[in-house]
């Protein structure tokens, strides 16, 4: 697909749905597995309630798997220390999810980093889940939305997903969800 089809498509979505979804990215796999880092195992807690969330919205299944396991791991989720590599001008990246593809614009590989040092979340748990089920879209391929009420729009403001949320969601992965 060329660029330019990508961006036409991309344009397209963006103005008719809540969830921008960017490009076609998206996981051909079904079974995907998450490795929490060391220092983010406290909170897996809260990766399995994101996880459990798009799931049914997908029809994506996740496990999290231990290091020791030597299983193909797809997504990474842990705190970062190098803040230099996380902060920026004006102190305002809490976190971030980036993903890479392969052929056919599947998504192969997603790491989602939280900033340890700005932030203290343990006081702001309410924002970390906020902030967790929106990175978790990133992770599947969605894009920010326009929409306010959106879990994907940029400043995050609830964990409740939206009608459109599911709607683009479903979709999106329409391919693995029962009939």
């Amino acid at each position: 697909m060329t660029h330019f089809i990508k961006f036409l498509i991309a344009l397209s979505i963006l103005l008719n749905s809540g969830i921008c979804l960017a490009f076609p990215d998206k996981w051909n796999l079904k079974n995907l597995n998450i490795l929490l880092c060391p220092s983010f195992k406290k909170e897996k807690k809260h990766v399995q309630e994101v996880a459990k969330k798009w799931s049914k919205l997908t029809g994506l299944k996740f496990k999290i798997v231990n290091k020791s396991e030597n299983k193909k791991v797809h997504i990474r989720i842990c705190y970062v220390y190098d803040h230099t590599k996380m902060i920026n001008k004006d102190k305002t990246i809490w976190a971030e999810a980036t993903t890479k593809r392969g052929k056919y614009d599947h998504l192969f590989s997603a790491y989602i980093k939280f900033n340890s040092f700005t932030y203290n979340w343990n006081k702001l748990r309410t924002t970390f889940k906020k902030v967790l089920i929106h990175e978790f879209g990133h992770a599947l391929g969605f894009g920010h939305s326009d929409s306010y009420k959106s879990v994907m729009h940029v400043n995050c403001p609830t964990t409740k997903l939206t009608k459109k949320d599911k709607q683009i969601a479903r979709k999106k992965y329409k391919h693995f969800l029962k009939r």
